[in-house]
């Protein structure tokens, strides 16, 4: 939800971001992050 169509998006406050949606039954994904700024930084990630 917090990301475009390609896949980029702009990081604006500390909050958790949406990065991925599949639609769906589960299956094993693997998928990665690149930050373009290096004042980014990632420090929680929540699955389901």
């Amino acid at each position: 939800m917090d990301v475009a169509a390609d896949g980029s998006g702009t990081v604006t406050e500390q909050r958790l971001y949406q990065l991925i949606r599949q639609p769906g039954g589960i299956a094993e994904r693997t998928f990665s992050i690149e930050f373009l700024d290096p004042a980014v930084s990632a420090y929680a990630f929540t699955f389901g």
